[in-house]
């Protein structure tokens, strides 16, 4: 007997419009020793910030996707602003989470990224993040560009 293959699935369509409305979308963090005070932005894959409206706060917080993300510290080397990058190896990389549930995994990733730079005698002047609801991998050129458009560093 043959499996029955549902046709119309609400949820399913939802997630998929989800993701095609998420598509160019990402969501940027970072704390410097300018302003400590930032809170997540989403931007689009240029690095403006997008305005939050309650459609775009709902498709990123109320649906699972499988997040990507690059961990960033901000350096001064040798009198020069640097970015140190690692893309963040999250627990779920293979099925779908909510925001709120890799936040903490996100923190303790982020922490041991900034302890391991710090032990190497780096001068941290802030850290970051970018991160990605529809799995896309950022490169460091463009997470370099995003963040300078952004005055992260």
């Amino acid at each position: 007997m043959s499996k029955r293959n549902k046709k119309h699935n609400p949820l399913r369509m939802l997630t998929l419009e989800n993701e095609k409305r998420l598509k160019n979308v990402a969501v940027s963090y970072f704390v410097n020793d300018n302003d400590i005070k930032q809170q997540p932005e989403p931007i689009n894959l240029q690095g403006e910030l997008l305005e939050v409206t309650k459609k775009l706060a709902d498709s990123i917080q109320l649906y699972p996707y499988k997040w990507s993300v690059m961990l960033c510290v901000f350096c001064v080397e040798k009198g020069l602003s640097t970015i140190k990058m690692e893309i963040a190896e999250l627990e779920h990389k293979k099925r779908r989470e909510y925001q709120r549930n890799i936040v903490a995994d996100l923190n303790v990733k982020h922490q041991a990224f900034v302890a391991k730079l710090k032990s190497l005698n780096v001068n941290v002047s802030g850290v970051g993040w970018i991160a990605s609801p529809v799995g896309r991998d950022f490169e460091e050129e463009e997470v370099g560009r995003i963040f300078e458009k952004l005055s992260a560093f």
